[in-house]
Parts: C-alpha cells; structure tokens; sequence
C-alpha cells in the first residue's frame, strides 16, 4: 500500500482485501484476470484506493447460517438488507486501517 488513506490492500494474484466493519474481518474481492477460485466470480473496480467502487455487489457467505451481502461505492459500504449482522440496510465509509498485520 503506497497510501496510509487506502480501504484496500492488493495481493500479487489482484485479490483486492477490505475491511468489514460489520462482520470485524476481512473480506476479499477478485477482479481482472483472476476470478474467485471457488465460484469463478470477478468484479470490477474503479482502481481507487481510497474511494473505491466495485461492482457488481458482493456476497459473502459462510454456509447457510451467515450472509453479508453489500455494494461498495465511492469509498462507502452499502449494506443490503438480507444481511445478517447489525449494519444492514445502513451505509457506512470504508476504514483505513494497516490490512498489512492481517
């Protein structure tokens, strides 16, 4: 990360990684050449790191018991409402924290 404002950190394979505030982990997009090696997902990206957009929206999924399904735009997570932690439905900016000692 050249940028101390960055929401993301990027991988030598293009994994984009992110905070989740909502579900206190990291989460990971895939985008170009590099699709998501268990769905063959990829999505693209505005190549900001600091106000990002993504698109289409992302969903993450542990089994059937936990969903946290959202979009980012312009540096903001937009949960969707079919999430299942306490930030659905709400909007909240993407933080900049060291995603390194992750």
């Amino acid at each position: 990360m050249d940028n101390d404002n960055s929401v993301f950190a990027q991988n030598t394979q293009n994994t984009l990684f992110y905070w989740c505030p909502g579900c206190e982990t990291l989460h990971a997009v895939y985008h170009k050449e590099f699709p998501n090696p268990m769905t063959g997902a990829t999505w693209t990206w505005n190549n900001d790191f600091v106000n990002p957009t993504v698109e289409p929206s992302i969903l993450c999924r542990q089994g059937t018991e936990y969903v946290c399904h959202h979009f980012i735009r312009s540096g903001f997570i937009e949960y969707c409402t079919d999430t299942y932690h306490k930030l659905a439905g709400q909007k909240v900016r993407m933080l900049s924290r060291p995603l390194d000692r992750y």
